[in-house]
Order: C-alpha cells, then sequence, then structure tokens
C-alpha cells in the first residue's frame, strides 16, 4: 500500500468515475486503473464496483475511504511539522533496512519522507546481520530499520511494531503442513544460524535460545535471511523468522508455519545517539508516528509494550 494509491482511491471516491479522477490526478486512466486494482489486491477486497451504470464503492470502499481520508489529514499535518523542522535542510540521508525492513509500513515512511522533504536525496543500504550496528557507528549509514538485538550504548532504538514469528523448516519436512506449531517442537531440530561477529543475543532470539536456556544444535551459518532461506531448503535445518519475511521472501523449498508460543519480533527504527541531524529527527519521528497510527497494515502486528495503548 502506497500513499499515492490512497489518495487515487479517494479521488474515484468523490468522482465515482475513473477517467475524470485520472484528470485530477494528471494521469492516464489505465495507470489510475492499474494503480487501484493493486491496492485493492494488497487489501484482498475489491473497494469499487465497476458496471455498465458507473462506478460505486463497496462496503469495504466505504470504510476504507474513511480511514484513508484520515491517514491522509494525520500525514498533511505531519509533513507540515517535519517540514519546520528541515525548514531549508538539504543533503542525503542514507537509510540502512535489514530483511523486509518495516514490512508493510516501509512503503508508507519512504512515501512520507519524500514527500515531506523533496530536497533530501535518499540512499538505501541493505543491512546484513554481522554488520547492523557497525553500519550506524562507522556512518556508513545515517537511520536504519531493524531488529534491535544489540546493545550498544552509542545507538538510540526507538521500537515501531512488534510482530509474530513463524518456523522456516524444508518443504518436505514433517512438520511443514502443520497449521502451527511450538517452539518446543523445534527442541531436536538443527537450526542456521548467524555467522560469527553477529551479536549473541540475536543468535539466541532466532534460534530460540533465549527461551531454552541452552543453545541448539547448529548446521549452518548465514549473514541474510536469503542465506538462511537456502541453508533451510537444501542442508534441512529449520530457522524462525518474522512473519513478514513470509511474505517478502519466497522459496520453493522452504515452508513458513506460524509459532504458536514464540516471543514476537521487534522492527524499530535506529540511529547514532546525539545525532543533530534534523533529516534524521525527522525521518525517525514519522517513522515512529506512522507506526502508532497504521501498524495495523502490518498483519499481525501489535504495539510494543512500551508503548500506551491508543484509544
Amino acid at each position: 500500500m502506497e500513499v499515492r494509491q490512497l489518495r487515487y482511491a479517494l479521488l474515484v471516491a468523490e468522482e465515482l468515475h475513473f477517467g475524470r479522477a485520472a484528470e485530477r490526478a494528471f494521469i492516464t486512466q489505465s495507470a489510475l486503473s492499474q494503480q487501484i486494482a493493486r491496492l485493492e489486491r494488497s487489501l484482498g477486497t475489491r473497494l469499487f464496483d465497476r458496471g455498465s451504470t458507473g462506478v460505486r464503492l463497496t462496503a469495504a470502499g466505504e470504510r476504507f475511504v474513511e480511514r484513508a481520508a484520515v491517514v491522509l489529514t494525520g500525514l498533511h499535518d505531519l509533513q507540515a511539522d517535519l517540514k519546520a523542522i528541515a525548514d531549508g535542510y538539504t543533503g542525503l540521508l542514507r537509510i540502512g533496512l535489514f530483511g523486509a525492513a518495516a514490512a508493510e509500513l516501509t512503503p508508507l515512511i519512504m512515501g512520507a519522507y519524500r514527500e515531506a522533504l523533496p530536497s533530501v536525496a535518499v540512499e538505501f543500504h541493505e543491512l546484513s546481520m554481522t554488520s547492523q550496528a557497525e553500519a550506524l557507528t562507522s556512518g556508513t549509514v545515517d537511520v536504519a530499520l531493524l531488529h534491535p538485538l544489540f546493545d550498544d550504548d552509542a545507538l538510540d532504538c526507538t521500537p515501531l511494531i512488534d510482530e509474530p514469528r513463524c518456523a522456516a523448516v524444508p518443504a518436505q519436512h514433517e512438520l511443514a503442513a502443520a497449521p502451527s506449531v511450538s517452539v518446543c517442537d523445534l527442541a531436536d531440530e538443527p537450526f542456521v544460524t548467524a555467522r560469527s561477529g553477529t551479536p549473541g543475543r540475536w543468535r539466541d532470539f532466532w534460534t530460540c535460545g533465549d527461551l531454552w536456556g541452552t543453545p541448539p544444535r547448529t548446521r549452518a551459518q548465514m549473514s541474510s535471511v536469503s542465506e538462511g532461506l537456502a541453508a533451510v531448503a537444501h542442508l534441512g535445518v529449520v530457522d524462525t523468522v518474522p512473519s513478514s519475511s513470509t511474505r517478502y521472501y519466497r522459496h520453493p523449498g522452504v515452508a513458513f508455519v506460524p509459532l504458536s508460543d514464540a516471543s514476537y519480533s521487534t522492527v524499530a527504527v535506529a540511529r547514532r545517539r546525539g545525532d543533530p541531524s534534523p533529516a534524521v529527527t525527522s525521518f525517525v519521528e514519522l517513522a515512529v508516528s506512522l507506526a502508532r497510527q497504521h501498524h495495523a497494515v502490518v498483519p499481525g502486528a501489535v504495539i510494543p509494550p512500551a508503548w500506551p495503548a491508543r484509544s
């Protein structure tokens, strides 16, 4: 889901005509139709009924348009605030991303940031399991979306969302067809684990060693999600992953099975402590605000316990 798709849906709802809505959006009718179709696929439901008598909103569409209007109003107000903070700022913001980053929140964050600060150039860097904290402390990246499973006094990490985990097992494994599994079901399985140099907390969390109290058997090592899935598919090992990884990473040799009792995985936005950059401050504030308001766009995600529930 992208910010522009919300705007397009509102235009179609106002006009109830794709041609007129496309003119107001300054795009072709076919391009508008494609964007609305992509939005409907991502939501898993139709927003508009298109027939010989014209276009009308479905029940889901009416609800969506109501919520989308609130989202866009909030974005407009937030962007105005950020522009005031970073007035006149130009430069380069280097953003580090690990894995699926902030999942479905990521395009909302990036789109809103680009609109709020168009004068700031953005550059993306893929982070590995061993390089996440170092990329920030060394200045390779200015801000990052990652899992804060490390201790570094030089960094500030602000939680955005908590999401459930899944077990990644070989496609032919006896657990592959199970509706869900328990952590105990993985106790005797060999794991793929992060390479040497990765913080111990990271290795313990994803192998569930923090729950068992003892390290599991390991048969392979990895530096990235893709390497881990290759090991699961071809070496007969298992792993645990955030549920968002099941949507962003696909492998024909891997089955993803929901974990019923594993602790949730946290996604955070991280920066160097004391960094005065207004571009970094604006990014962090926007990411936190969007996560608090719209964490539900990430299936199964919840507000981290450190945040009070919003009424």
